[in-house]
C-alpha cells in the first residue's frame, strides 16, 4: 500500500449553521474569482497519508489441502502444507482516512 496519494489540494469548506432559522434562502451569487477557481485546471499534488490501519485477520477455520480454501483467502494465504501451518493474513486499509488528514508534500520534504 502506498503512503503517498496524488490529489487536488484540500481547501477548508465554508461552515454552515444547521440550527439557523433562515431556511429557504438562496446562497449568495458566486463572484468572478470563485467562478475562475472552479474552471481552473487543477494540478494534482502528492499528499502523505497520516494513518494506515493494519488489521490481523483472525480465521479459526481448518482448511483441507484438497482445495477447500475460498479464492478470496487463497490469494493472500501463505501456507506450509507439510507442517500444516500458515502465516496470519494482514489487511492494510486507509478507508477511514479523510481528506483533512492528508499532509501535502512539498519540495522541502
Amino acid at each position: 500500500m502506498a503512503v503517498v496519494k496524488h490529489m487536488k489540494p484540500y481547501k477548508e469548506a465554508a461552515m454552515v449553521n444547521l440550527m439557523d432559522n433562515s431556511l429557504g434562502e438562496a446562497p449568495p451569487p458566486k463572484t468572478k474569482e470563485e467562478e475562475k477557481e472552479e474552471n481552473e485546471i487543477i494540478e494534482l499534488k502528492p499528499h502523505f497519508k497520516t494513518t494506515i490501519n493494519v488489521n490481523l485477520v483472525a480465521d479459526a477455520t481448518h482448511y483441507s489441502t484438497k482445495g477447500g480454501i475460498p479464492a478470496e483467502i487463497a490469494k493472500r494465504l501463505r501456507a506450509d502444507w507439510e507442517k500444516y501451518i500458515y502465516e496470519p493474513i494482514i489487511y492494510m486499509s486507509d478507508f477511514w482516512l479523510i481528506k483533512r488528514d492528508y499532509i501535502e508534500l512539498n519540495d522541502t520534504v
